[in-house]
């Protein structure tokens, strides 16, 4: 796979997951609708490739929250059974500590 491939994958999968968190109407799941609301809502704490104040989100979809290898999360955080999928970031945004 092409080295320029895996970040648009990936941006394109934290996008798909992340779309409900956008105001605007569109298909679950929509990139085109969940790209600009990735970009204004997420991206200043998180990056896809690299730890910021928040953990790497590529390959979020799937993965046990807590589990990024190096970054210093919340005993809370890495004691969890939280498994990343798409209702998982709503609940999150709106009260996380309902979710842990």
């Amino acid at each position: 796979m092409s080295p320029k491939i895996i970040p648009t994958i990936a941006l394109a999968s934290g996008a798909a997951l992340l779309a409900s968190v956008a105001a605007a109407g569109g298909a679950k799941g929509d990139t085109i609708v969940g790209r600009p609301a990735f970009e204004k809502r997420c991206t200043g704490c998180h990056a896809l490739a690299h730890e910021k104040t928040g953990p790497r989100l590529a390959g979020v979809a799937g993965r046990q929250a807590g589990t990024v290898s190096g970054f210093p999360y919340s005993d809370a955080v890495k004691k969890s059974a939280v498994v990343w999928n798409e209702a998982v970031p709503d609940r999150w945004l709106t009260d996380p500590e309902t979710v842990l």
